[in-house]
């Protein structure tokens, strides 16, 4: 697995932020690395424009439970902003692009238990 990873991280160094230990735990199936060097040079001016870090998607992607987007905030974005990637994604057939915060923000997970009412009501 380390292999794939290094395959991301030579494009998109950021990655390495996360450390080993989460770079490691996650599923990196989705991930592409753009064999098109105009979807490479798309990706790149993504993240100089949007002032974030953009990775690269294949198009069939699943949104897998492990996957960087669950671990990591997403950047926020104007119209405008999510206008340049569509625009960009519909020149490349085979990649989406994920704008994400930079510097890298992680989630925060509140979980919330639902509270049971054990109460026993008698009519």
């Amino acid at each position: 697995m380390r292999t794939d990873v290094d395959a991301f991280l030579a494009e998109c160094p950021w990655l390495a932020d996360l450390g080993d230990d989460i770079l490691g735990r996650l599923s990196t199936e989705d991930w592409a690395v753009p064999g098109d060097p105009e979807a490479r040079a798309r990706r790149r001016e993504l993240e100089q424009t949007l002032e974030a870090h953009v990775m690269a998607y294949r198009r069939e992607a699943q949104g897998l439970a492990d996957a960087l987007a669950s671990l990591v905030e997403p950047a926020e974005l104007t119209p405008d902003q999510l206008a340049l990637i569509q625009a960009a994604e519909t020149t490349t057939k085979d990649y989406v692009f994920v704008a994400f915060s930079r510097p890298l923000r992680r989630r925060q997970h509140v979980v919330r238990a639902r509270r049971v009412n054990r109460r026993t009501r008698k009519d």
